[in-house]
This record gives structure tokens, C-alpha cells and sequence, in this order.
């Protein structure tokens, strides 16, 4: 909704951080550039470039918000200087301007078609409102604790000196956020949610369990395909397709996976072994001068072998998120658990394929003088830019191919593609805990499945829908054997593992 609101003296751009001692190598900051009234030079504020440097661990997302709700109070700020120079004279008038900022949020700066601030502004709701104002105060108090100041309001526009500072409303008991409340009860704004009762958890939207097999085995087929092996599959897709629905992964953790995190499971011969590993702090190895094993992390393995960052610490395609997922020890992994072992039993198979695969691919990438790197899904498009290797052929795939694939194949087996038909990737990882919860697993077997810090969490997965209540309360007992849906038995999966190994019928279910 906040796409609605544009900047008119602000940008935001997103660089490598350098010269910057206490962040990781391969760091990325949103910088807010800012434009005074009549145009000029951009420059940096680089009071939020320290913010952002002194919480980079934070995720992408926060620096974002925040780089974006600064930049439009900036915006907002040169429009009301504009209209009236003298406004920034008096401390009465510097509450007039947080007060009516948060009413532009709220109520947008247009009335009658015409905007005397030049914004344009629509309104927004109050929960976004409310997220720009947060971001501010934290900005602000953050200054004001670190920096002792908090200059948001350049000093030569006020007459009193305190005027320039975010401290001066703390002084005066003053924030955004307390006139967002004042603006949230105000008579112009209507069908504001009711605050005096507490919101039902909502059913969450799973992918359509009928079309699992379907967009596996008939969604993810290369067009015009005549091949009856593996080469005329889109196999990577394939493989984050089974993780999602059958190991309840987030659409953003596959893409962290390293090659040699995918075994046989040494205990259950012909079953995919997986584990999850922090992008940073995961354990890793490198070979010491004596030839003994090293003890390291995976952020100083991709720095000293492959001069790379993290993928959460790097820039464009190449960056990718990380929510904090329970992890054990000190190694910080996860096993991934499968609702199917025929799923599992899959994911080998298309694993033992795409790595023969993806090495051609990468003998290919280092052919064109590109960097080697661990990570099992990569980008088969050929070369396009040989300065930038991350949108070369063999460059770590990123999360826009594989939604683009996932998007193609809903579409091609009949089903609308959206998140309120569950038909996205975290549509899938609902279908998960659904399954889970299908199966009659209990509250903390499905926080240890989903990878959750706290029971609470898991929560808000796999609640039943009136429907599924309604089917539960009218099964008859004849109908309670199969707990599953249909699409979710694999039954084609089934065939094609017996045809290709017949020792397996009879024994695997």
C-alpha cells in the first residue's frame, strides 16, 4: 500500500558497505539520498547510514521501511517548508508539523483533486501508518541514545536551536506515533479496525493438496519436451517444489542449501538426508597447513575459498533472506523432516540427476573465467553479463526464477496462480502444516517441523478451515483410514518409484 506514496526528494539506493570496520565482508546498506527544495546534488544522510551499520544484522526488509519512512518525512518536511518558510519557528508549530505529517499518512494530502503540498500522497492504512512512524521514532531514539542528537530538521531552517532535534519531542512528550493515534480517532477516518476485542486466528491459505502431483509431474515439464528422462524437467524446480510441500521450507531456504548438504540417509538406504545450515554461522571446514580439518563458519568458508559473502549479505539477485529458523548446537542446522517418505525417496533420485547436471553447468561458468560456489541450485541461463557473475550461467539461483517456474506450472495444470488460491510458495509451506497437523501430530511436533523458536509461532499453521472442521465432524468411520487428501498420497510418485525399483514395492509405506 505504501507503493502508493512517492518520493519527490529522496531516493534510496543499495550499495556494498566499504570502510565500514564493524560489519561483515560483503555487507549491503540502503543509503537514503536526500534533495533540498529547488532541486540540486544528492547526499547522503549518513546518520541513517550508522544506524543501519551499527544493526546489520538486521534484515533487508528493516533497512528498507526504514530508509523509506525517513525519506518520506524528508519529502514531507520540504513540502510544508515550502508552503510556509516560517513554520519551523516556534515549538508549537514543530508539533503542528509531526501532527499533520501523521494526517498525511492517514488521511493522504489530497482534497478535491488538488494538493497544496505538491505530495499526492493517498492514504494509507493505520497499521502502515503506524510502521512508518515506529520506524522513525526508533531512528530517533536510537540517535538521540547513541549520537545525543537527533537532527531531522536541518538546524538553519529553525529559529531555536532545539527545533532541529527529535529530543525536543522527547522533552515535550511528544511522537509520531502518539498523533497517529490522535488522527486514528478522528471523525474523517472510517471502518478503522475495532480495537476493543482481539481478532480469531485466520485459516491460513494452503496449495490446493488435489494439485500437488499434477503440478509436480505435469506443471514442472519443459515445453515441448520429448524425452522421457529427467532432461525434459525443470528438475531444480522440482526439487524446492518437494522441499516446500513435504519438508515445509520457506521459499527463501533452499536457496541457501549447499551441495554436500544433501546425502543418502545412511540410516534408510534410497531416502534424501537434508539439513539446513545458518547462511553464516553454519558449520563449515576448511583444510589446515597440516591437512587437518579446521573448524569454521560458513561466512569465513565463502570469504577465504570463494571470496563471497553470505547470501543474506550480498546484493541484487544474489541476496537472499533468512528468518530465524530454530537451529541446534553450535553447528546451527536443522534437519529437514518429510510428511512422505516417497518424497524423500524422489528428492534423491532428482538430486543424483541435477548434480550431474549442474556440473556442466558450472564447468561452463568457470570456462568463462566466473567464480565457483557451493550452493546446490543454480542459474542455467547462459552469460549475459560477464562483469557481474551473479546474473551469469552457474550463478546462485535466485528466489524471482524458481516463483517464476512455480507461477508457469500452477497456470499450465488449469489452477489461478495467487496467494489468496494458495498456489504460491508459501502456500505450499501451509499444505505442510496442515499435513501435519492432518496426521494428528501434536503442538511441539510441529514447531520442531517448521523449525519454530516458539510454540506460539507455529500456530497460525495448518488451522483448519470451516470446511476441513465441517468434513472432520461428519467423517464417518469408514472414511477416517486415509487421513490424507488425495493429491497428497503420491500415488503417482508411487508407480514410478516401483517401475524403477521394484525391490522397494510392499516396503515402503
Amino acid at each position: 500500500m505504501l507503493s502508493t506514496i512517492t518520493g519527490q526528494s529522496h531516493t534510496v539506493v543499495r550499495v556494498p558497505a566499504q570502510g565500514t570496520p564493524y560489519v561483515p565482508f560483503g555487507w549491503t546498506v540502503r543509503v537514503l539520498l536526500l534533495v533540498e527544495d529547488g532541486g540540486g546534488e544528492a547526499y547522503p544522510f549518513w546518520p541513517l547510514y550508522d544506524c543501519m551499520a551499527a544493526k546489520w544484522a538486521y534484515s533487508d526488509a528493516w533497512q528498507a521501511n526504514l530508509a523509506r519512512s525517513v525519506g518520506l518525512f524528508w519529502d514531507f518536511l520540504i513540502a510544508r517548508r515550502r508552503v510556509d518558510p516560517e513554520e519551523f519557528e516556534t515549538v508549537v508549530s514543530y508539533r503542528r508539523v509531526l501532527r499533520s505529517f501523521a494526517s498525511a499518512l492517514i488521511n493522504g494530502t489530497i482534497e478535491d483533486g488538488h494538493d497544496p503540498l505538491g505530495l499526492y500522497w493517498l492514504p494509507q492504512p493505520v497499521l502502515i501508518a503506524n510502521r512508518v512512524a515506529e520506524a522513525i521514532d526508533g531512528f530517533g531514539s536510537w540517535l538521540v541514545r547513541e549520537m545525543d542528537h537527533a537532527h531531522l530538521v536541518p538546524r538553519r531552517w529553525c529559529g531555536h536551536d532545539s527545533l532541529s532535534s527529535l529530543s525536543a519531542t522527547k522533552r515535550l512528550n511528544l511522537s509520531i506515533k502518539s498523533y497517529l493515534n490522535e488522527q486514528a480517532m478522528s471523525p474523517r477516518i472510517a471502518l478503522l479496525p475495532n480495537v476493543e476485542g482481539r481478532r480469531g486466528q485466520e485459516a491460513a491459505i494452503s496449495f490446493p493438496a488435489h494439485a500437488v502431483e499434477k503440478v509436480l509431474w505435469d506443471g514442472f515439464r519443459r515445453r515441448g519436451a520429448s524425452t522421457g528422462g529427467w532432461d525434459g524437467f525443470h528438475v531444480d524446480a522440482m526439487m524446492i517444489f518437494l522441499l516446500q510441500v513435504f519438508a515445509g521450507v520457506r521459499e527463501h531456504e533452499p536457496h541457501h542449501l549447499w551441495v554436500t548438504d544433501v546425502v543418502e540417509d545412511p540410516f534408510r538406504p534410497g531416502h534424501a538426508h537434508a539439513l539446513l545450515y545458518h547462511p553464516a554461522l553454519g558449520y563449515a571446514s576448511l583444510d589446515g597447513l597440516n591437512g587437518e580439518q579446521l573448524r569454521t563458519n560458513r561466512r569465513e568458508y565463502l570469504r577465504v575459498m570463494f571470496n563471497l559473502s553470505p547470501r543474506t549479505h550480498g546484493a541484487g539477485s544474489y541476496r537472499v533472506g533468512w528468518k530465524r529458523s530454530a537451529t541446534n548446537g553450535k553447528d546451527y542446522y536443522a534437519v529437514l523432516l518429510w510428511t512422505d517418505p516417497l518424497a524423500s525417496m524422489l528428492f534423491l533420485e532428482l538430486f543424483r540427476y541435477y548434480i550431474t547436471r549442474r556440473n556442466k553447468v558450472m564447468e561452463r561458468r568457470v570456462g568463462l573465467n566466473l567464480k565457483p560456489h557451493p550452493f546446490l541450485f543454480v542459474s542455467e541461463q547462459e552469460a549475459r553479463n560477464l562483469v557481474d557473475g551473479y546474473k551469469s550461467i552457474g550463478a546462485p539461483a535466485s528466489i524471482e526464477s524458481y516463483e517464476g517456474m512455480l507461477r508457469r506450472a500452477v497456470r499450465r495444470v488449469g489452477l489461478p496462480y495467487g496467494k489468496k488460491f494458495g498456489t504460491t510458495s508459501h502456500g505450499a509451506r501451509h499444505l505442510y502444516a496442515h499435513t501435519i497437523r492432518k496426521l494428528g501430530m501434536g503442538r511441539k511436533t510441529l514447531q520442531t517441523a517448521l523449525r519454530q523458536r516458539h510454540p506460539g509461532s507455529s500456530d497460525r499453521y495448518g488451522i483448519p478451515s470451516a470446511s476441513d472442521v465441517s468434513d472432520d465432524l461428519n467423517r464417518t468411520l469408514s472414511e477416517r483410514r486415509s487421513m490424507l487428501p488425495e493429491g497428497l498420497r503420491l500415488e503417482r510418485t508411487y508407480e514410478f518409484m516401483v517401475a524403477r525399483h521394484p525391490e522397494y514395492e510392499g516396503g515402503i509405506l
